[in-house]
């Protein structure tokens, strides 16, 4: 994943431009989803341990900040966001594209039309404090083929660098 983004502090379209530019490879296809912080969920047991590592980490104050975020926001919804050179692929066409049982003939009919992968990338949000943000960046590239996940930055002297990996 992305590190030492020099992103404006609380910039959501800076940081993902800069994210973006930085992964260096041909994909230019991108699926802008929700936040990593959506699919938090504090009453399952994998999510309960990973949001009290983050409250060890940032404290509950923040934790609770970003939590509450989760009700505002929306795919799909990123004007002015990225650049001319990136595809935006919406979520309604992901689902028709990927519907049915046979994944890897789904994958083939997609690699057909755009010839590469596709990353899932999150908007990220940010303490109140503007110190830390959470993104996710996961490249979706068939059945059996992607990795990424949800990050924490922390901003500091300028730059977001990659606290750790969350998820």
């Amino acid at each position: 994943l992305v590190s030492g983004i020099t992103a404006q502090q609380n910039n959501t379209a800076s940081f993902i431009r800069e994210a973006i530019s930085l992964e260096n490879d041909t994909v230019s296809n991108y699926y802008l989803r929700d936040s990593a912080v959506a699919r938090f969920y504090p009453d399952w047991e994998s999510d309960s341990t990973m949001i009290e590592g983050l409250i060890k980490e940032i404290g509950q104050k923040e934790v609770t900040y970003l939590l509450a975020q989760r009700k505002n926001l929306k795919n799909g919804t990123w004007n002015g966001v990225v650049s001319n050179s990136v595809q935006i692929i919406d979520e309604a066409y992901l689902k028709k594209t990927f519907k049915g049982k046979n994944k890897t003939k789904n994958w083939q009919a997609y690699y057909n039309t755009h010839q590469s992968a596709y990353y899932e990338v999150s908007q990220p949000v940010f303490t109140s404090d503007k110190k830390y943000a959470i993104v996710y960046i996961a490249l979706q590239c068939g059945t059996n083929c992607g990795h990424g996940g949800a990050s924490l930055y922390v901003f500091d002297k300028g730059i977001w660098k990659i606290g750790r990996n969350i998820f």
